[in-house]
């Protein structure tokens, strides 16, 4: 009779066992889906931190009264612009248009940026840019990006291209696009 209680323990032992391994199995996997759910919901709040302080710096002009148009960036998104750059333009091999401005840039903010040429002293207003798109032989497109980083530490650009209006009296400037960077991006600006 003894034997029998000790099997009838032993099978019992055995059984819990069993009960106990499947509730661990099934805890286990519970809560691997719940760390991963956990994980997905971290992420999808840190983008939307990231857009909700994204920054988005255009290029435009802005008319003065006194002196014609500037040329201006300003930052239409919801956060500053840091470290912006713009990168400067070369249409052929020995002219190079460049713009200058600050490198932080609040959010609805605009910076005044003057337009520089090489070989040429003083800043260019948008007018003077005309003249001389206007005298080429050729006309044509001069393409840029605007370089730029968000509080959080990721990195923009958007792309411009600034052309002559089609009756050839004004300056057009395109939003060509915006993008995040996958990394930090490499540019030689000139200060």
């Amino acid at each position: 009779m003894n034997k029998t209680i000790m099997d009838c323990a032993q099978m019992v032992l055995v059984v819990v066992t069993a009960v106990t391994l499947g509730v661990l199995i099934k805890y286990t996997v519970e809560t691997t889906k719940l760390r991963k759910v956990t994980q997905d919901l971290f992420a999808e709040s840190q983008k939307q931190t990231e857009y909700s302080l994204m920054p988005i710096v255009v290029m435009t002009t802005r008319p003065e009264t006194d002196r014609g148009n500037l040329f201006v960036v300003k930052n239409t998104g919801n956060g500053p612009a840091l470290n912006t750059r713009t990168e400067p333009i070369c249409h052929d091999r020995l002219t190079r248009f460049v713009f200058h401005h600050r490198t932080a840039i609040g959010a609805g903010e605009q910076e005044v940026s003057p337009l520089y040429m090489d070989l040429r002293p003083g800043s260019l207003r948008p007018p003077e840019l005309v003249q001389i798109l206007r005298n080429l032989p050729d006309p044509i497109e001069l393409h840029t990006r605007i370089l730029y980083q968000s509080a959080s530490g990721g990195w923009y650009e958007t792309s411009h291209t600034i052309k002559l209006t089609r009756d050839g009296t004004d300056l057009a400037i395109d939003f060509d696009g915006f993008r995040r960077l996958p990394g930090t991006p490499s540019v030689t600006v000139v200060a």
